[in-house]
């Protein structure tokens, strides 16, 4: 080997010790899975619906599956859902039955790192007559509505039970992301949206619960319209522009609408000037030298 090749080969040596020593051990080390929100335990009316909820982590990130009666449930079932969202799984039965949901519900979290974990949870389903004392009651339940983007939506929502039940929100069989600040619940139930975008609209729901039983309001719609105007020159181009020979000019076009419309440039029919990668938007100067 000559000196070049070993300065090479002891070169690569040493950047390959570097990087492995500089690796922290927490990058290589996996977790077994550990679950991290329960699922509890829920007492329901014939005919209304069940949510259970069970989050799990780990690395790899957990796998997470439901069990009745030690039989795994598929989500394909008529009346069983289940959906995943940011390492929260949700099992949704609809409509709930007497005689055949009364049962334990197992959520078992497994990652191929020891051993896979679980938490159980009872589903009582109760008849119209026999519902205990206290079981919460929806005394308002959010109906359709439709805003301008940019404006607040209020969805309302009153329960009463004993003890008073506490109340969640439901969008498009998701858990309402409560760490979102455009989004709060009031004291008597009702969610805000400040500041509605695009992304809120959708089917919601609101869930009254206590330590008695669950109750869910019928699912409704918010709509949030997106206001459209056409484009609409605010700075057109000069129709004529006069130079020294040799000089540079710059040539600037504003547009509005809504949304507002990207502006591009382009010389006689079919030659563009702006490249189709990095067409800005409401306004585009472009720059002649020489």
């Amino acid at each position: 080997m000559g000196l070049e090749a070993a300065s090479s080969a002891a070169f690569l040596t040493a950047v390959l010790v570097l990087v492995l020593a500089g690796t922290p051990p927490s990058a290589l080390a996996s977790h077994p899975p550990e679950i991290i929100r329960k699922p509890s335990n829920q007492g329901v009316r014939v005919g209304g619906v069940a949510t259970f909820f069970c989050g799990a982590r780990g690395d790899p990130a957990p796998n997470i599956v439901w069990r009745k009666n030690g039989k795994k449930i598929m989500g394909t079932q008529s009346r069983y859902s289940v959906i995943e969202s940011n390492g929260v799984s949700m099992l949704r039965i609809e409509p709930v039955r007497a005689g055949r949901d009364d049962a334990p519900y197992e959520c078992m979290a497994e990652n191929g790192v020891g051993d896979a974990v679980s938490a159980e949870a009872t589903l009582t389903v109760y008849e119209p007559d026999k519902t205990p004392s206290g079981f919460p009651v929806i005394t308002q339940s959010p109906t359709t509505r439709v805003i301008e983007i940019g404006h607040t939506a209020v969805m309302q929502c009153k329960a009463t039970g004993s003890p008073q039940p506490k109340i969640y929100w439901i969008k498009d069989m998701k858990r309402v992301d409560m760490t979102n600040s455009r989004y709060s619940i009031n004291a008597e139930g009702s969610l805000q949206i400040d500041n509605s975008e695009e992304s809120d609209m959708g089917r919601y729901e609101c869930v009254a619960e206590n330590s008695v039983g669950t109750e869910h309001t019928k699912q409704t719609n918010l709509y949030v319209k997106v206001r459209r105007v056409p484009p609409t020159f605010s700075r057109p181009p000069e129709p004529v522009y006069e130079v020294m020979l040799g000089g540079n000019l710059s040539l600037a076009c504003v547009a509005v609408g809504s949304p507002m419309p990207y502006v591009k440039w382009r010389q006689g029919v079919d030659q563009e000037l702006t490249p189709e990668n990095d067409v800005p938007v409401g306004r585009n100067v472009m720059e002649l030298t020489n």
